[in-house]
């Protein structure tokens, strides 16, 4: 992965007039290539935005005990301690040269993705010094670094029993549809997403879906389990659904599973939902 950011970085950072250095590693980690490759780009977006002619960004990772932090340097002008809670919020303004285009960092889809996939990010910065932006990801297994591609009977990989598997996502969170498209694509899913009841409507036009994956709190004082049901009952069809919470109470999860739905705890793993998700598929099958 570190070595394709080096190709696609490399030139943009000489047109800025910055030097870029890319550290190789050969570890492997435990994450959604795509989604934790689009965290990494983001980070080195801004560094290259940030960073004024002359300037040195260095990428690389540092291994720690049972994890990898990927980090991104940059000789930029730094963030103030008192605005660094406030860099993953979207729109935020910022002083000291960081509100180029009226826009603080953009990295509210950064905090989404870490969310989503339970890995931490983090910010350290001084004035006048420079940043650095980090993700911490945990190390493969020895087992999984060393075992073949998953395969299927007639060869192709295992992620292939999801190709084509119309998924339909409700969430009022533009930015976790996003995230949750962009995994799903990467599982070779047709994803439709929706921000609420009448969107889910609107978008699938009658098509029925293989499977919905809908959050609990939705706007205007609907829920995903609600949405769900109002879905089943315009398709005549009892369509697998997943109910997506932060709620830790036994009465959400209790009310899912008597109107037949399953439940998966934010921070949603990728591995989980792609297990469940096959799961119901089998089922079905």
């Amino acid at each position: 992965m570190l070595r394709h950011l080096a190709t696609e970085f490399s030139a943009i950072a000489a047109d800025q007039e910055l030097s870029l250095k890319v550290v190789p590693s050969s570890t492997w980690v435990t994450s959604d290539a795509k989604l934790l490759r689009r965290v990494v780009q983001n980070f080195l977006s801004n560094a290259i935005r940030y960073t004024g002619s002359g300037g040195r960004i260095l990428l690389g990772c540092r291994r720690l005990k049972g994890y990898l932090r990927i980090e991104v340097w940059d000789t930029g002008p730094g963030i103030p301690d008192d605005q660094l809670k406030y860099i993953f919020e979207e729109f935020r303004r910022l002083r000291q040269g960081r509100d180029k285009n009226g826009l603080g960092l953009g990295l509210a889809i950064v905090d989404r993705i870490s969310g989503m996939l339970g890995h931490p990010v983090n910010v350290h910065s001084r004035v006048g010094r420079g940043s650095t932006f980090t993700i911490t990801v945990p190390l493969a297994k020895a087992e999984v670094r060393d075992a073949p591609p998953a395969t299927t009977r007639n060869g192709s990989r295992g992620l292939s029993t999801l190709r084509g598997l119309k998924v339909l996502c409700i969430d009022n969170d533009a930015h976790i549809l996003e995230g949750m498209e962009a995994l799903l694509g990467n599982w070779h899913c047709q994803t439709t997403t929706a921000l609420s009841l009448e969107d889910a409507r609107t978008a699938l036009g009658g098509e029925r879906p293989d499977i919905i994956l809908a959050d609990y709190q939705l706007d205007d004082d609907q829920n995903g389990l609600d949405a769900m049901d109002a879905l089943r009952d315009d398709l005549g069809f009892a369509v697998p659904g997943v109910l997506i919470t932060g709620y830790l109470g036994e009465e959400v999860r209790e009310d899912a599973i008597r109107r037949g739905y399953h439940v998966l705890y934010k921070p949603v793993k990728p591995a989980a939902l792609r297990a469940l998700v096959n799961k119901l598929i089998k089922k079905r099958a």
